[in-house]
């Protein structure tokens, strides 16, 4: 029960709730691409494994290598813009996929024409997988400042619960999506509509939970001369206590 009361009372922290929240949608996104994502490479795009490894792993392999770049990006915007920039570039690499799934017949069984798209997932979503984690210890920060404790382990405890949420999530709406588009999986080939509603739920889906996690990250009201100034206070609260 106190574990239970302890994390009920981390989401009154206003700026916190924002953040798993909106990392809660960034990461239905992810697990979005995870689960349904195999089936529109396979039978919207007819990818053969290699064409699926080679978009896949571009993707990832972009994620990994972007992160020394967002840690430029936000030293030098801050981390709310940072994210906000992130998702756009998102949203953009969404809209791109929308497109290649309506064009798809010209592209089948080719994974270079959707490498672009890769590229730029992968840069917007490794922002979106580091920042927020950056976004949380300010907010500890905060936290510990009005209350004298840094509850860290339930914070960053309910952040992985969220993630964990959205797995979940991403999971239940596979069933359901398979179920609705009438998916067969005992033949190579899907119907047309099959193949492209596959594809634009994927798209879609990525896209509104992209902009639900924008809506969300815009009420983030910390930034770098706030938490300056949280920092001072706190070395100023404890050097006082040591000093006493």
């Amino acid at each position: 029960m106190n574990i239970f009361t302890v994390f009920l009372s981390a989401l009154k922290n206003n700026d916190y709730l924002y953040v798993i929240t909106g990392y809660l949608f960034t990461n239905i996104s992810s697990a979005l691409v995870g689960t349904i994502g195999l089936h529109v490479f396979t039978y919207t795009f007819q990818l053969d494994n290699r064409g699926i490894a080679l978009v896949i792993g571009v993707q990832f392999f972009v994620s990994i290598i972007s992160q020394p770049l967002w840690v430029i990006i936000s030293n030098k915007i801050d981390k709310k813009p940072s994210v906000i920039l992130a998702l756009i570039l998102s949203m953009a690499a969404c809209i791109i996929f929308i497109g290649l799934v309506f064009y798809k017949d010209m592209i089948l069984g080719s994974p270079m024409y959707i490498l672009p798209f890769a590229i730029l997932i992968g840069f917007g979503t490794g922002g979106l997988f580091s920042l927020p984690q950056s976004m949380v210890a300010d907010t500890l920060d905060l936290e510990e400042l009005e209350t004298g404790i840094s509850p860290a382990g339930i914070y960053y405890g309910a952040l992985t619960l969220f993630y964990k949420l959205s797995q979940a999530i991403a999971i239940f709406i596979l069933g359901m999506v398979l179920d609705w588009v009438n998916f067969n999986p005992e033949v190579l080939v899907q119907a047309e509509s099959t193949a492209i509603t596959l594809g634009l739920i994927l798209s879609v889906g990525s896209l509104i939970s992209f902009l639900l996690a924008l809506f969300v990250y815009s009420k983030y009201s910390l930034n770098k001369d706030k938490i300056e100034k949280v920092h001072a206070q706190i070395l100023l609260n404890k050097n006082g206590r040591s000093t006493t």
